[in-house]
């Protein structure tokens, strides 16, 4: 059953975030928690020992991509010198990203199991399978 809900939600979720320019960001988070919650069979105090960690890695893992984005973005408009300055920044950004995943593993296996963070990882990538396959079938 929860999982029609989930279902009906992200469909709902989905036609009003990409029907709206800016989207439905809010909304979105809530049903990737709901999600993920259910996945991990997570509730009460073990949940919320969880977001702890899970919404500080999240945050600084954003904030990474978002630095490497930036530094894509630019790309073609760089000569070769400055390309190289550029990849070579990313390769640290990389650097800095695979010890963020490290290090919120090791946080996260003193409130979940190491099954739990298999499933995590899943689920995250189930998430985002989900909701490119709405957006493409509302697209085409």
């Amino acid at each position: 059953m929860k999982k029609i809900v989930f279902s009906f939600l992200l469909a709902l979720t989905c036609t009003f975030a990409f029907a709206q320019r800016g989207g439905n960001g809010e909304r979105m988070k809530e049903l990737r928690k709901q999600f993920i919650e259910e996945q991990l069979n997570l509730e009460g105090k073990k949940a919320e020992e969880f977001w702890k960690v899970y919404s500080k890695y999240d945050s600084e893992k954003r904030s990474l991509k978002k630095e490497m984005k930036g530094i894509k973005a630019g790309f073609n408009a760089m000569s070769d010198e400055q390309l190289k300055g550029a990849i070579d920044k990313m390769f640290v950004l990389r650097d800095k990203e695979s010890a963020l995943d490290k290090k919120c593993f090791k946080e996260l296996q003193s409130v979940i199991t190491v099954r739990q963070i298999s499933v995590l990882y899943q689920a995250e990538h189930k998430f985002k399978r989900e909701i490119l396959k709405r957006l493409r079938d509302r697209m085409g």
